[in-house]
């Protein structure tokens, strides 16, 4: 299938959630943009400009594009004055719990919300409107897990000896000084710290080597076994 036949189908596809196909149609014609309902064919998540740019760490439109192909992999588009990115997923997601918190940088629009959605064609890098992310085939959404970030704040629970799973949290307390959730309005970020910052302090007045990496920290650890082991044979060999 071409490209223009492609656009074509998702074009047709659309139209399932138009109220007229003939007036969304000439609202793609002469305004760029067409209402379409959500909740029905598909539905939306949309996040705010400032979420996704620190994500990307960038604000330039084809690094933003790039990046939510790959985090995506289903259709998306701007709105670069109301600072917004759309994505289309299905209307299950709507189920997920997290998205009964209401927050400003994220919400999701399903049963009874109507959104202009750009002509098919519309991928203008410094157009208002546009596809960051166009459809690859009919009904391609965002799976849920890709658009839907849990605000559950995780707490510690009893172990269970023979679950096989449920350790995680645990891990993370028993190898760090102190952990913690920063709730956002998108979702949440869990830290932790495996060191308190005043024998970090100590250990670099010290002259201790610190290393930012496990594959640093792997390689030092090498290093020392590998100059124990020679010094142990050279006292080996020399020994009468």
């Amino acid at each position: 299938m071409s490209g223009a036949e492609r656009r074509l189908a998702v074009e047709h596809w659309l139209l399932s959630a138009a109220e007229g196909r003939v007036r969304a149609r000439q609202e793609w014609r002469t305004d760029g943009v067409a209402l379409l309902r959500c909740g029905g064919v598909f539905s939306v998540v949309q996040i705010s400009a400032t979420v996704v740019h620190a994500a990307v760490c960038s604000e330039e439109p084809q690094a933003v594009n790039d990046y939510l192909a790959r985090a995506l992999l289903s259709p998306a588009f701007v709105d670069r004055e109301l600072l917004r990115y759309y994505i289309l997923v299905g209307s299950s997601a709507g189920l997920r719990r997290e998205w009964s918190r209401k927050g400003d940088d994220a919400a999701f629009m399903g049963v009874g919300h109507y959104l202009g959605v750009p002509a098919v064609d519309a991928v203008d890098l410094t157009a208002r409107t546009a596809w960051c992310v166009e459809m690859a085939s009919l009904g391609d959404l965002a799976p849920a897990d890709a658009v839907s970030k849990s605000t559950a704040v995780p707490a510690l629970r009893p172990l269970d000896d023979e679950a096989e799973g449920g350790r995680g949290l645990a891990l993370v307390a028993a190898l760090s000084c102190q952990w913690g959730t920063d709730l956002l309005g998108w979702g949440k970020r869990v830290w932790a710290d495996t060191e308190p910052e005043q024998v970090q302090a100590a250990q670099s007045a010290a002259g201790v080597p610190m290393y930012a990496t496990r594959q640093a920290q792997a390689l030092y650890v090498l290093i020392v076994i590998a100059l124990g082991v020679l010094l142990t044979l050279a006292v080996v060999s020399g020994a009468p």
